[in-house]
């Protein structure tokens, strides 16, 4: 711009001539290096003659800064800490040196020692407060970065014009609050369209709450609603082109009454919210613990595992009982999944495969001399005989065994939500054959005889729990004189019926009508018909151009475009294998 300004002011008075002067003493070879690039722009020559101290501090500081900045893009995208125990002063010749300075002071003296003379130089020739080496510069060049990278999400976004929003939230190692949030859209890269997940920001939710309220700050679904469109403010993001968004099942988060997407819905009506089909199913599955024999039965489990894992010893020992059984090929127990239900299904597998030497290793701790490990063994042995115990593990592992196939399908990469429902409906009913006893699936009458096998092999038998009359107010006893039943009735439905209830709740009727627009999809839109899609265009079509009847002939083009390529491959490959 100041350039411009002389090139127009100079015009009418500059006389090109004058330079030539000036050319033969001027000793600088900056002033000869521009000379030489600029020789038939004569304004920019005398624009620069008139400033050429300024332009030639810029051009050193900018050759001091350009590695420098080369090193922290380094850092910042593997992750590499910036900072060691004294990271101020001299930066040194010797690449390593006796006091760890830090990552990035180590890497400006390696670049030196490999050879950046432009980087030495500029070391060496700038004055002790221009080294730019300093961590408030290095924090000011990340902010910079930043605000590049935050700026090119929202031209992306802004160039989509619609898109959802993703966030979560957890704690670091700091102990902060951490919300993470995240634009999901798609974009074109090499004439190809892509679904992207840029993030756009990271803000640490109390210290934002605290600038705004006094007295305690409470992470409810308002707070964290107004710190989402604060944040998606902040990004020059469209709001009104949000249609959907995407948390973790927490109240605070997903409340349909007072939570943080509720919030959000009131500036963008649109953005429906939408559960993660793999996490949902995790927590559906995690609901037959509500029953108390399941719940007892995994934390007996729990504590077993904890028993031989924690000790050499007590591992030996399970190991050595181990070899004793020809169906048990495992000595060691399986650590129950903390976050993931689905998880759980290997470790409770193995238990259950590896019970009697688990049994028979109890029964030999429990007679070691030494007390607590003696004691410990007994208690766990108690428990683990019980018959509700060994119900409750094999209807765990029933149910685990159902949803895992659904848990790993629905973690595939490209699983649109359309397949994913699917999945989910078919999960469903076979649980629900499991529950009425149809002879197609699995039923609770095998159950009961590897239930009843598995007693006899550790020592005991099948039997009601006895509960004295008056006793029973808390306790699941439906009226059974049959042992079978009364567990039947009282454990395995139970579970199935907290599973299925949970399915029904989480999977909506929101979601199922936004599922259809998966239906346009290339593999799935030549079996698909127009009324399949219908409900979720008339939901969207204020994002869609035409009226009805124009999209709904264009859908017909499309699909008949994508069978006539699919019929052509099919004839090729028949030709192919003739």
């Amino acid at each position: 711009m100041a350039y411009k300004n002389y090139k127009n002011s100079f015009f009418s008075k500059f006389n090109p001539t004058d330079l030539l002067g000036f050319t033969k003493t001027q000793e600088s070879a900056s002033v000869a290096l521009h000379m030489a690039l600029y020789k038939y722009d004569y304004y920019y020559y005398y624009y620069y003659l008139q400033n050429w101290r300024v332009l030639l501090q810029v051009e050193q500081n900018r050759q001091l800064l350009r590695p420098q900045i080369e090193t922290l893009k380094l850092c910042a995208v593997q992750n590499i800490s910036l900072r060691g125990h004294r990271d101020d002063g001299d930066l040194g010749s010797d690449v390593v040196q006796a006091v760890n300075d830090g990552n990035y002071r180590h890497l400006l003296r390696f670049r030196i020692a490999s050879g950046d003379e432009a980087l030495k130089n500029s070391l060496t020739n700038a004055s002790a407060n221009a080294k730019h080496t300093s961590k408030t510069i290095q924090n000011e060049l990340l902010n910079v970065m930043a605000g590049l990278v935050k700026a090119k999400v929202t031209e992306r976004v802004q160039k989509a014009e619609i898109w959802t929003i993703l966030a979560d939230e957890t704690t670091d190692r700091s102990s902060r609050e951490q919300l993470v949030m995240v634009a999901r859209h798609v974009d074109m890269i090499d004439d190809k369209y892509v679904v992207r997940e840029d993030t756009f920001s990271m803000i640490d939710v109390f210290a934002a709450l605290e600038d705004k309220q006094t007295g305690e700050v409470k992470l409810s679904g308002e707070n964290l609603g107004g710190v989402i469109l604060q944040e998606i403010g902040k990004a020059n993001l469209d709001i009104n082109g949000c249609i959907g968004q995407g948390y973790d099942g927490a109240a605070a988060m997903s409340s349909e009454a007072a939570g943080a997407a509720a919030f959000v819905r009131k500036s963008a009506a649109m953005a429906d919210y939408f559960h993660c089909i793999s996490h949902a199913t995790n927590l559906s599955c995690s609901k037959c613990t509500n029953i108390p024999v399941i719940r007892n039965a995994q934390d007996t489990m729990s504590r077993v595992i904890n028993n031989f894992s924690t000790s050499a010893k007590r591992s030996n020992l399970l190991k050595k009982h181990a070899k004793l059984y020809d169906d048990c090929d495992f000595g060691k127990l399986i650590t129950l999944c903390t976050t993931r239900f689905v998880e759980r299904h290997a470790s409770v597998s193995r238990f259950w495969s590896s019970l009697p030497a688990t049994v028979s290793a109890l029964q030999e701790q429990q007679l070691w001399t030494n007390i607590d490990a003696g004691t410990k063994a007994h208690a766990l042995l108690s428990c683990l005989e019980k018959s509700e115990t060994i119900v409750g593990l094999a209807c765990l592992n029933s149910v685990a065994s159902i949803m895992k196939p659904l848990s790993q399908a629905l973690q595939k990469k490209g699983c649109d939500l359309s397949a994913a429902l699917t999945l989910v409906d078919d999960t469903a009913n076979v649980l629900q054959k499991m529950r009425t006893g149809d002879s197609t699936v699995t039923t609770f009458a095998s159950i009961f005889e590897d239930i009843s096998r598995m007693m006899q092999r550790i020592g005991s038998t099948v039997q009601k729990p006895r509960v004295p009359v008056g006793k029973s107010a808390h306790r699941a006893a439906a009226a059974a004189d049959d042992v079978e039943v009364y567990f039947r009735v009282n454990v395995f439905n139970g579970a199935v019926d907290a599973v299925l209830v949970d399915f029904r709740d989480r999977f909506g009727n929101h979601v199922r009508l936004s599922a259809p627009l998966s239906c346009l999809l290339p593999h799935l839109v030549v079996h698909k018909a127009w009324v399949d899609v219908a409900n979720a265009y008339m939901k969207y079509k204020r994002y869609l151009t035409g009226t009805s009847v124009e999209v709904e002939a264009e859908f017909m083009i499309w699909k008949q475009h994508w069978k006539n390529i699919s019929f052509g491959a099919l004839s090729y490959s028949m030709e192919v294998n003739m």
